[in-house]
């Protein structure tokens, strides 16, 4: 967990780094974690390549909770300002963004109508 203080808000998230891409059952793994996860509601992926960003945004597609992918390098140069992509939205933002929207809207978590 990581905690950053922005104007007079913390703001926590997971961080999670991925060099390499993993086997299916460890992202499935991953998804669940973050699925029964009631601390926290953000999750940062930070990947080593752009093609390995775009691999794991599909694989992440049915997971119901926002995930949001950037670049290693990018995180390295623009801190939280890195552009990142989210599993349930084609697009892109800035981490920063992400963390300091209206806490009062959702969190873009995928809500289905009964």
């Amino acid at each position: 967990m990581i905690a950053v203080r922005i104007d007079e808000h913390e703001h926590r998230f997971a961080l999670e780094y991925e060099r390499t891409q993993k086997s299916n059952g460890r992202y499935q793994e991953i998804q669940k974690r973050i699925q029964a996860e009631t601390e926290l509601r953000y999750f940062l992926y930070l990947v080593s390549s752009y093609d390995l960003l775009l691999f794991l945004v599909k694989k992440f597609e049915a997971c119901r909770r926002p995930v949001y992918f950037g670049l290693r390098q990018d995180f390295l140069t623009e801190g939280l300002r890195l552009p990142v992509q989210s599993n349930l939205s084609p697009l892109s933002t800035t981490f920063l963004a992400v963390l300091t929207r209206d806490p009062s809207r959702p969190n873009g978590w995928r809500i289905s109508a009964s």
